[in-house]
């Protein structure tokens, strides 16, 4: 294979860059995870946990859609939390009735989301945000039983707790991909008034878990749950590049690049609570190799700056500034 600047393709090097970019934007804040490297929190380590923190606990989902039935999933299927049940809400039918054919000793369906909340001490609620006061105000939390996870991105925590009545301390959110399902990804949690090491211990086994001092750093940190379409996007590109330049088939050229993707982002995986990791990997780079040169170009295409415009506009719009677009995001300058 040939390259030059008009065969050359940046598409392969800007999917790195976006994997790359999305650990480097947790590296300011303070991760854990549970896959074979020491947990390091904001808040708690399983090593400092007391024996309440580690106490049999029941869980409930109000809602049931994608995300909550992949959280539940993970919680089902992790062993270092014990769990005694799982209670969900019917809505959705179809994600509740496969959750306890899935594991009937531990799911129930319920219709009433106040049975919900008397059968469990962690309560998610996983509904649409408009949703939030109507759902909550008929609903008669425990202040001394209930901790409260909102899955709502929108939804303000103060909102939440004048909502439940719940103290300020037992009220949080949680953001995270379908992945966790697979105890893969990282769940975001914001919680102002400092970690509850139960619910950091439980997130960790989900993945990891990356605890936010408040729902600035929340907005923030959702620009890396927003990138799984421009990642995949990418990918697409770079497979029908080698289709097209390199005359492989699409078959070979999608298993070729999604292992090579897959390669980089566990070099980049590999103590990425460092720093000055995604650096170092950049500086690996041979001297007048490829690799260095493909940064170059995609630099001076301007790709970097992109991809610094892209976070800009997506954050505007978690920040309900603008509709997202760039066009949008730059006038707001």
């Amino acid at each position: 294979m040939v390259f030059s600047p008009k065969l050359f393709s940046s598409s392969t090097f800007i999917g790195a860059l976006i994997g790359a970019a999305t650990v480097a934007a947790l590296i300011p804040f303070t991760s854990g995870s549970s896959r074979g490297r020491s947990t390091v929190f904001r808040g708690a380590t399983t090593q400092d946990a007391s024996p309440s923190d580690t106490d049999t606990i029941s869980v409930g989902f109000i809602g049931c859609g994608t995300i909550a039935s992949a959280i539940a999933r993970g919680i089902a299927t992790q062993s270092t939390i014990n769990v005694n049940s799982i209670a969900v809400s019917r809505r959705s039918k179809a994600k509740s009735a496969a959750l306890a054919e899935a594991f009937p000793t531990l799911v129930t369906v319920h219709d009433d989301n106040q049975e919900v909340l008397d059968k469990s001490d962690i309560i998610f609620v996983c509904v649409l945000p408009q949703q939030a006061t109507e759902v909550l105000e008929k609903l008669k939390f425990d202040n001394d039983k209930h901790k409260l996870v909102s899955l709502m991105s929108t939804a303000k925590i103060p909102d939440l707790i004048q909502l439940s009545k719940l103290d300020d301390t037992k009220v949080s959110k949680m953001i995270c991909l379908p992945s966790v399902a697979k105890h893969q990804g990282v769940c975001l949690h914001c919680a102002p008034q400092g970690a509850d090491k139960q619910l950091t211990m439980l997130f960790d086994t989900m993945g990891g878990v990356v605890t936010l001092k408040d729902e600035d750093q929340l907005a923030a940190a959702m620009m890396t749950t927003c990138v799984m379409g421009p990642f995949y996007g990418i990918m697409k590109r770079g497979r029908d590049w080698l289709v097209k330049n390199g005359g492989l088939s699409e078959s070979e050229a999608s298993y070729l690049i999604t292992k090579q993707y897959l390669g980089m982002v566990q070099d980049a995986d590999r103590g990425c609570e460092e720093p000055s990791r995604l650096d170092d990997l950049i500086e690996e780079q041979t001297p007048g190799g490829v690799n260095e040169q493909a940064l170059a170009n995609l630099d001076a295409l301007g790709g970097l700056d992109a991809y610094d415009e892209v976070m800009d506009a997506i954050l505007s719009r978690i920040q309900g500034k603008t509709d997202g677009s760039v066009a949008a995001a730059g006038k707001q300058k």
